[in-house]
């Protein structure tokens, strides 16, 4: 009897401890089921699903016949790239799915036309929901149909804004650069009208330097051609000057004293006796 009960005991021990183990976190590296692993090979097959699908619609329009297996596969798309679990490797780029959701997104070599339309509204919403990197932006090459779509006549307008809205985030991505550039530290310096006025006028060399520059446009051999064409090119300005005119304005009145002060009470009386 005591033997039976003793191995009743070690059996479920047995089971308790099989399900501690199977509850326990997957981890990157170690025993027991790797989640991510196994979302990263889900993406893999996903990938390789679109692309096929897309090579299957290519062909059936080169056919004449109707391209249905990118449709066919959305649902599928969506659910996946919409899993909470999955937004990090959704922009790794060495798994790369983007580059099979820009085939999706595609015109059609043979008449450039734009997929059907739900595919686009699925499609653009969840892009516009991805913290996008510069580097899958790189791999995947997404960039250029969106700039395709901002600029087709035939996107719709709902889809168009969100195209116009993704290029600006992923210009900045790209650029480096953060969303508000009004907080954006700029060089600034004052300006004085006076004093630039009586600073003494260049050196020798300048004036010499600038009289060289322009016999060198007025020999140049003139180019022909219909549009109008800015000499010299576009200056760069890194400093930005500071708004003095409080100042200046002060020091005008100061200028012209007692009877500047009295032509302004004129004025702004009149100005009240009109009213």
């Amino acid at each position: 009897m005591l033997t039976i009960v003793i191995g009743r005991r070690r059996a479920l021990d047995r089971k308790m401890d099989d399900a501690l183990r199977s509850n326990k976190p997957s981890r990157r590296k170690g025993g027991g089921i790797d989640l991510e692993a196994a979302g990263d090979a889900e993406l893999e097959e996903m990938r390789q699903r679109m692309s096929n699908a897309c090579q299957a619609d290519s062909e059936a329009r080169n056919q004449g016949k109707v391209a249905t297996q990118k449709l066919k596969l959305l649902p599928d798309v969506v659910a996946l790239l919409n899993r909470n679990t999955l937004r990090s490797s959704i922009v790794d780029p060495d798994i790369n799915i983007l580059e099979a959701v820009r085939f999706f997104l595609e015109p059609a070599d043979t008449d450039a036309a734009l997929p059907n339309y739900q595919i686009q509204r699925e499609l653009f919403a969840i892009l516009k929901n991805l913290n996008m990197t510069k580097e899958a932006l790189t791999a995947s090459g997404i960039g250029k149909v969106v700039i395709f779509y901002t600029k087709s006549s035939q996107t719709q307008r709902q889809i168009k804004a969100i195209a116009e809205r993704l290029l600006g985030e992923w210009s900045r991505i790209v650029l480096g650069r953060g969303k508000d550039m009004r907080a954006k530290q700029v060089q600034s310096a004052t300006y004085d009208p006076m004093a630039a006025s009586q600073r003494p006028a260049g050196s020798q060399i300048d004036r010499a330097a600038i009289a060289a520059e322009k016999r060198k446009r007025a020999l140049e051999i003139p180019v022909v051609g219909n549009r109008a064409r800015v000499q010299g090119g576009v200056g760069t300005y890194t400093i930005a000057p500071v708004n003095n005119l409080s100042n200046v304005v002060q020091q005008d009145s100061r200028r012209m004293g007692s009877s500047g002060e009295s032509a302004f009470r004129k004025v702004a009386t009149r100005a009240t006796g009109k009213r």
